[in-house]
């Protein structure tokens, strides 16, 4: 995770989250149904998947806290302004 610091890299959708199956439960033929992880089964990429989705949901809590910093100074340095302007 990134302890509250800027991500190295801009939040990009790529597309879909990967599907939580391993593997061996994916089929090869388009022409054949999805494939499925048993539910008896704990698939070895969810850790993966979550981590992605955990990154993702930091990414939009960063962006959004300094969207909130900016425009919190720019209402002070506005504030200033006009009150300097009043004067």
């Amino acid at each position: 995770m990134t302890f509250g610091r800027p991500l190295m890299l801009p939040n990009i959708n790529l597309g879909p989250m990967p599907q939580i199956i391993d593997e061996e439960y994916l089929t090869s033929d388009p022409m054949q149904p999805d494939g499925s992880q048993p539910a008896d089964v704990p698939a070895t990429c969810a850790y993966f998947v979550f981590v992605v989705r955990l990154s993702n949901l930091t990414a939009d809590i960063l962006r959004y806290e300094a969207a909130s910093i900016i425009y919190a100074k720019v209402a002070i340095d506005s504030f200033e302004k006009i009150t300097l302007f009043i004067r």
